[in-house]
């Protein structure tokens, strides 16, 4: 759904996005979602779960996934960066993601050696 809309509003004709990805990064909002809230409802059936925790099950199994005799591995890094995050948040995102969660910095110096050392 994401790739048609993003498609029909395009003018290049290539398009490359990475639905793993977006679904990772959309987990992370989801895992702060207020519980019972309509956003945490629209959140879960767009990503078709029950709960954030779903989702790095599904990230694990495509993760350790391989063909037989594929020499190919993926590996995945996700790290969210905003004002005045809770702390519950942040260990919710450490614990059940294992994805980095901090404040907001003043510069991109953090966050671009967060990058470097994943990439």
């Amino acid at each position: 759904s994401l790739f048609s809309t993003l498609a029909a509003c395009a003018s290049e004709t290539n398009i490359l996005i990475s639905p793993f990805s977006i679904a990772s990064a959309l987990s992370l909002v989801l895992a702060g979602a207020t519980r019972g809230s309509l956003c945490e409802k629209e959140l879960s059936n767009i990503l078709n779960v029950d709960s954030h925790e779903d989702f790095p099950i599904l990230s694990q199994t495509l993760l350790h996934s391989k063909s037989t005799g594929s020499s190919v591995s993926l590996t995945s890094a996700n790290g969210i960066w905003s004002k005045s995050l809770k702390e519950s948040y942040i260990s919710t995102i450490h614990r059940v993601h294992d994805a980095e969660a901090h404040d907001l910095p003043k510069s991109f110096d953090h966050i671009n050696h967060y990058i470097a050392r994943k990439t």
